[in-house]
């Protein structure tokens, strides 16, 4: 088979996977069930028996080798004699194949899953719109609870948390507390994910604590992070690595996955990622109130919100409207409609998933 047979085959089968996209756009259960719990738990087994063993962040290798073929289709037509215009078409052809190998390979390895089942469906409750000038009360309804797990790590003081408090095997009790939550709820986890620190800075400075590569099947947190974090990022990465697109889904898997932890180090950070986005939100709402509300804080929270964002500052953004434009861009093209702000739905199910959980424990 020529190169062109094999361009033409892969515009064909891209143009197939955006025909297959179209027809279960609005058929969720014929997603769930055939890709979500179906091909896609083969992809996972495959990519959880192969790249997983590999010591390197594949990511890297993906992308100069992708950099690299790129650079190949810019440079291979004019090296030819051919007249311009033939450079131009051969360039153009050999770019649409390209992109037409992505968009498949994307959506077959995993993007499939932003069509799946709602998780709030599966779980039969329904998500709660919090009003923002509700979200004090909010914080404050969960600040001893905060308090508590802060106090409850042993050794800790009023000074700020560092890694000297992490558990041992800390990244293998985030995968088994992901894998428990999932199987609990009826959702396919047999395997085992694993996750990559990339470099200090390489995600943050693009407003990004994690990402999951689908095209190798990888979970990638940014080193640079403060320890606070890493438990929700990890955990959130690992909910898109089985299966979830959706990033308020993820998040709220990781909320289910790390609130019960036996670790205390663990569960506080979980607790205090969840805190710092309801007051991430009340912030916006009224900024004055939120700050004189930060002073009557304990010392021991103040000093670990401080330390987290004095570390934050250490990567300051690049480009953060551009990035802002296409990442939201790219989620409502995945049919994500409120695009950045899904971020936010995770305080939508946490407060809805509680109150079924109250209101079923209550007496009638």
């Amino acid at each position: 088979m020529n190169r062109t047979k094999v361009k033409i085959f892969f515009i064909t089968f891209g143009i197939f996977t955006a025909i297959i996209r179209l027809f279960v756009l609005n058929q969720p259960d014929f997603v769930e069930r055939f890709y979500s719990k179906g091909l896609f738990t083969a992809v996972r087994w495959i990519f959880d028996n192969t790249l997983y063993y590999s010591k390197l962040p594949m990511i890297f290798v993906f992308l100069f080798f992708g950099i690299l073929y790129l650079l190949h289709l810019l440079v291979k037509p004019f090296k030819t004699g051919l007249p311009i215009n033939k450079r131009l078409r051969q360039f153009a052809f050999s770019l649409i194949a390209f992109a037409a190998i992505l968009y498949s390979s994307f959506m077959w390895l995993w993007g499939f899953n932003y069509l799946r089942v709602p998780i709030e469906a599966s779980l039969q409750f329904d998500p709660r719109p919090t009003q923002v000038k509700n979200l004090k009360a909010k914080l404050q309804q969960r600040l001893p609870q905060l308090i508590a797990a802060r106090r409850a790590i042993p050794g800790s003081t009023e000074q700020p948390i560092d890694t000297s408090f992490m558990p041992q095997l800390f990244e293998e009790k985030i995968v088994h507390h992901v894998k428990e939550t999932l199987i609990k709820h009826d959702y396919p986890a047999n395997s085992t994910v694993q996750g990559r620190f990339l470099l200090p800075g390489v995600l943050l400075r693009i407003k990004t604590a994690g990402i999951y590569f689908p095209f190798i099947g990888e979970s990638n947190i940014d080193a640079g992070l403060h320890p606070l974090q890493y438990s929700e990022t990890l955990a959130h990465e690992f909910a898109h690595a089985y299966g979830f697109g959706d990033e308020g889904t993820c998040s709220f898997v990781a909320y289910l996955s790390l609130i019960d932890s036996e670790d205390p180090f663990i569960r506080y950070s979980l607790l205090l990622s969840y805190w710092r986005t309801l007051a991430r939100n009340y912030l916006q709402y009224d900024y004055e109130d939120y700050q004189s509300f930060r002073m009557t804080l304990p010392a021991e929270l103040v000093a670990d919100l401080n330390d987290i964002a004095d570390n934050r500052k250490k990567y300051p953004a690049l480009f953060p409207n551009a990035r802002n434009k296409i990442y939201d861009s790219y989620l409502k093209a995945q049919g994500i409609e409120e695009g950045l702000q899904n971020y936010n739905r995770v305080i939508m199910l946490v407060e809805g998933y509680e109150s079924s959980i109250h209101n079923s424990e209550s007496p009638d």
